[in-house]
């Protein structure tokens, strides 16, 4: 009787993805509320599940950003996170020079890097996901990979959770020229129009106590099958520098392979939601002893109308700990 079943993150209530979306844009394109670049965008987006822009990577502080990996690395924080071959984050400081490999992540570099925090504030990137998120958009969290993810296809929404379903947003940052040996970014176009996949009845997120390699494989399976049901396949990005992949919440994407582990794959991922949804930013952090804990925070960083939340670790309101409901959620979980 007490029984409620997850809510289903893929149930958008995203004004894109309603069915007179085409309808709407064409209407503001011939009132003059959109420019016939942006209704062209908003078309793209709305039937392919993603868009590319291009950034003059000699107006953006792009190796400026890759520099600071190198000092990151040499610096590690203690107020950092990062993750290595494991699912939590760490703090840096418990980072070995070895971890610096396929796999491996920093995420939350805003605080400690100026220019990360310009790309993450970035004003056209922002612009363009007000566009698409049609309301004040938020970045929520930043990513930085230095080597290629290699990550099966997936879809944001079941990692990344907000509190509305399909106020979710990504923008994928080429740092370098990307080879193809590298492990480049794939995408399958059009999957966000995909139905979603339930790991066990009512459950359409990864919970890594109630999903294992059993359900990952029969998602894999289900995937195959609907491609091949809606006659698409997954397709490698291929950037320069300075070119923006952004791309729906459900819209399936992954890592190719690494051909050449010599090769790197620098890019910086931002994801955006609505102001609305989010008043608080969380992370899950792994101790040295093999705890986890969560630390948030509600601290905001801007730049004229660009929002987005600071680093959980290095704000000044940071809390450490579960709430109530989180521990009676997990406890019903497991029960």
């Amino acid at each position: 009787m007490f029984r409620r079943p997850a809510a289903n993150p893929f149930a958008s209530t995203l004004w894109i993805d309603q069915p007179n979306a085409g309808e709407v844009i064409a209407e503001r394109r011939r009132a003059g509320k959109l420019s016939d670049e942006d209704a062209d965008l908003l078309d793209h987006f709305r039937n392919e599940g993603y868009v590319r822009v291009v950034l003059d990577p000699e107006k953006e502080p792009i190796d400026e950003l890759v520099n600071d990996l190198d000092r990151l690395w040499a610096e590690k924080p203690n107020d950092l996170l990062y993750a290595s071959g494991l699912p939590n984050l760490r703090t840096m400081s418990l980072a070995t020079d070895e971890e610096r490999r396929p796999g491996s992540r920093l995420q939350e570099i805003q605080s400690h890097s100026r220019a990360a925090r310009r790309l993450y504030l970035h004003p056209r990137l922002h612009a363009i996901a007000h566009r698409i998120l049609g309301e004040p958009a938020m970045a929520i969290q930043s990513i930085l990979f230095e080597f290629g993810s290699a990550q099966a296809l997936h879809r944001d929404p079941v990692f990344v959770p907000t509190p509305v379903p399909g106020h979710l947003l990504a923008a994928w940052i080429a740092l370098e020229d990307i080879h193809p040996d590298s492990g480049p970014l794939r995408y399958v176009p059009r999957s966000h129009a995909f139905p979603p996949f339930e790991f066990r009845p009512g459950l359409y997120r990864y919970d890594p106590k109630l999903v294992g390699e059993e359900e990952s494989r029969r998602e894999q399976e289900w995937l195959r099958d609907e491609m091949k049901t809606h006659g698409v396949q997954p397709v490698s990005f291929l950037p320069r520098k300075g070119e923006v992949f952004f791309w729906h919440a459900g819209l399936y994407h992954g890592g190719e392979p690494i051909r050449d582990v010599a090769r790197t794959r620098k890019s910086f991922v931002v994801h955006y939601s609505t102001r609305r949804s989010h008043r608080q930013h969380v992370n899950t952090v792994q101790g040295s002893d093999g705890r986890v804990n969560l630390v948030r925070t509600r601290e905001l960083i801007r730049d004229g109308n660009a929002v987005g939340f600071n680093n959980a670790l290095a704000a000044a309101d940071q809390s450490w700990g579960y709430t109530f409901g989180e521990r009676l959620a997990a406890l019903w979980a497991r029960l």
